[in-house]
């Protein structure tokens, strides 16, 4: 999860040809992400608009 395109876009390139990536820009889409699949890894950036990456880590731990 990251507000900046080119982050997101880096970070599907670089994993893309080993993982199944999903890239979002906001913890909401993550969270609406999340009741469809459970994730491996979920790398966050702790500086987002609304919900950043500390505050979405409580959503996906159980």
């Amino acid at each position: 999860m990251d507000d900046e395109i080119i982050n997101l876009k880096m970070g599907k390139n670089a994993l893309s040809s080993t993982y199944n990536v999903f890239t979002l820009d906001s913890g909401e889409s993550m969270l609406e992400l999340l009741d469809e699949i459970l994730p491996d890894l979920i790398l966050l950036d702790v500086k987002m608009p609304k919900i950043d990456g500390y505050e979405a880590i409580p959503y996906f731990i159980k």
